[in-house]
């Protein structure tokens, strides 16, 4: 009895004052607009973020500092000195929770006998043993005229091309006509003549043909077929998260990537580039004999490989041509996941962020940072992607707790 009372009160109390009743109304029904708008805005906003999460991904590539050391088929002792000191501070860099993922650089080459590589990306390019014959003298320019009697260690084969060349610095004297084994680089070659500066005499020979002996070059033949027959190895846990996939320097033109069961079993499949398919003259489908070596320092050095697999690989992806990854073949690992290893080059490795803990993960990287360390991050345009709606849904989430 006593409610009906009261609506009944209201009711007249709402017609005695009919203009306070429709301001009432009209911000009763503007606020609920305005709450019901915010309500599906803050879900589609966090929609929108949720799916941005997915879709991007952050890494940070560790790189060591240093001046004058940019090539990647190096191998620097001071680098794997400071990341031995730093492996405590690396390991719980690893293990922070703003870090999904991290995978050092490669430290494995596949060989196969398959293919005689030519390009420059071959340690030490333009080494040569040549066994030259003396034909004159330029005492002006200090200059031998020879022509490569044979070609003995070489990325390219110069038999029967003309050598212009000075001896080493504090030198020798040659006999002119004679034959000599001689170790240095080349720095210029045309079609008619090849410069090059001859660092040692190795041997001279004479009239007779004589073995080079392995232990004055250092390169026997099976250590500089091999040398040639290797191409660095990507053994990864997660191919398109590594630098060149995620930043679209390699694309698939050809295949698919590497499934979960393949990183698992470290399935015998691989991915290579369309130089070394259209080299080899291979599709998918087709297959790679690889031995696979890893090193516990520089990769192209004999004597610190060891060897870790061997086989058939099957062809299931051909990525685009890059001129900064030539001739790299990448293999399925999830092994690779958390280890730390000095490696050639300066990139240590790669860590896969969670796209909202970057600021979080700079600053426990601070004390690596200080010690020569630095971290390239690319978030693939996440931060622009997102930084406005994420203030947007900071609007929404006052307003609804305003209101």
């Amino acid at each position: 009895m006593k409610a009906a009372t009261a609506i009944k009160n209201g009711i007249k109390s709402m017609i005695r004052t009919p203009g306070k009743t429709l301001v009432f109304a009209l911000i009763f029904t503007v606020t609920s607009a305005l709450l019901s708008v915010s309500f599906c805005v803050y879900t589609a906003v966090s929609g929108y973020l949720s799916e941005a999460d997915d879709y991007f991904h952050t890494i940070a590539e560790l790189e060591y500092e240093k001046k004058d050391f940019s090539d990647q088929n190096a191998f620097d002792k001071e680098l794997a000195q400071v990341t031995e000191e730093c492996r405590g501070e690396l390991e719980s860099l690893i293990a922070s929770d703003s870090v999904i993922n991290w995978e050092p650089a490669s430290s494995e080459v596949a060989y196969t006998p398959l293919i005689h590589r030519l390009d420059s990306f071959v340690p030490d390019p333009d080494a040569a043993v040549l066994r030259l014959t003396l034909r004159a003298y330029d005492k002006a320019h200090d200059l031998y005229n020879a022509t490569v009697a044979e070609t003995l260690y070489s990325r390219k084969d110069y038999t029967d091309k003309l050598v212009m060349f000075r001896t080493a610095q504090g030198g020798y004297t040659l006999e002119c006509p004679g034959s000599y084994i001689v170790a240095g680089h080349y720095f210029a070659a045309g079609l008619q003549f090849t410069s090059f500066h001859q660092e040692t005499v190795l041997y001279h020979d004479g009239d007779e043909l004589v073995e080079l002996p392995s232990e004055l070059t250092g390169k026997d033949d099976e250590a500089t077929e091999a040398l040639f027959r290797r191409y660095r190895a990507v053994c990864t846990s997660d191919i398109e998260d590594t630098y060149p996939f995620h930043q679209q320097l390699l694309m698939l033109t050809k295949g698919r990537y590497f499934t979960d069961e393949e990183y698992r079993s470290r399935a015998h499949v691989c991915i290579v580039s369309e130089r070394i398919a259209g080299r080899l003259e291979l599709d998918i489908g087709d297959s790679l004999p690889f031995t696979v070596f890893t090193s516990s320092e520089d990769v192209y050095d004999d004597k610190m490989q060891t060897q870790i697999d061997e086989g058939d690989y099957e062809i299931i992806g051909i990525t685009n041509h890059s001129d900064a990854f030539p001739l790299y073949v990448f293999l399925p690992d999830d092994s690779v996941k958390g280890k730390i290893h000095p490696v050639n080059g300066y990139t240590l490795g790669t860590f896969l962020l969670k796209n909202d803990k970057v600021k979080e993960f700079k600053g426990e990287a601070s004390s690596l940072l200080s010690r020569g360390f630095r971290l390239n991050i690319y978030d693939q345009g996440y931060s622009a992607a997102t930084g406005p709606m994420e203030e947007l849904l900071l609007i929404c989430v006052i307003f609804l707790a305003v209101c």
